[in-house]
């Protein structure tokens, strides 16, 4: 049997890409691009919604498009680096107590466990080195002196169904542990499905099936 852990408000209570650009700018003194970052993901704020439409319109993350801009001219030791720093700093304090259990029960069994998410690869590295796992996620782009071009190379957003089929080639079942409805898909494939929920109301959208159990978050 595999496993695959999803990243993102599965194994962290965090949304790990916005979190890690939010400590990363003001960390490295870059404050007009704190406040303008700040100006994309605040309620508050009239770019916020018109970003919502601009979504909408081209099925783009138009949020996560433009925060991910904000990295440019960063070098990716750097980003690297302080990814190390904001795991160990902001993003081990917010562990899904239960997932992680979980996790660490099936490591102890010496079952095949990778983590799987489409948060950026420094983020993605940064969990997969303190957990001690392989990792599959999205890939920033960098030129060829380690130079980031503040976009993706490769978007992990619903393509993990490769990754998956991938790691499969020498065995079979598999379990998938996942917060994310874009998964459903490898939901419904999985021989077991944990699914992450914080309310009733999101565990209603998933399907009744006896492979999945759900574990509420409170």
């Amino acid at each position: 049997m595999t496993y695959f852990f999803d990243i993102c408000d599965t194994l962290y209570r965090s949304n790990t890409t916005m979190d890690f650009i939010r400590y990363y700018l003001p960390d490295q003194k870059r404050y007009y691009s704190w406040v303008f970052f700040l100006l994309v993901v605040s309620k508050k704020s009239p770019i916020f919604y018109l970003l919502i439409l601009l979504t909408k319109l081209t099925s783009v993350d138009c949020h996560k498009k433009l925060a991910l801009w904000l990295l440019k001219g960063e070098s990716k030791q750097q980003l690297e680096q302080v990814a190390r720093e904001y795991y160990g700093v902001y993003l081990s304090e917010r562990k899904n107590s239960e997932v992680m259990s979980l996790l660490e029960e099936i490591k102890m069994t010496g079952a095949e466990v990778h983590l799987l998410s489409a948060t950026i690869d420094p983020v993605a590295k940064a969990i997969a080195e303190a957990l001690n796992l392989t990792y599959f996620s999205s890939q920033l782009a960098f030129d060829a002196e380690g130079i980031c071009e503040g976009k993706l190379q490769w978007d992990a957003s619903g393509k993990k169904d490769k990754f998956v089929s991938e790691a499969l080639l020498t065995s079979g079942d598999f379990t998938i542990t996942t917060d994310n409805y874009t998964d459903l898909t490898l939901v419904k494939r999985a021989r077991k499905a944990n699914v992450i929920v914080y309310s009733e109301l999101e565990k209603r959208k998933w399907p009744d099936q006896a492979s999945i159990t759900f574990i509420r978050i409170n």
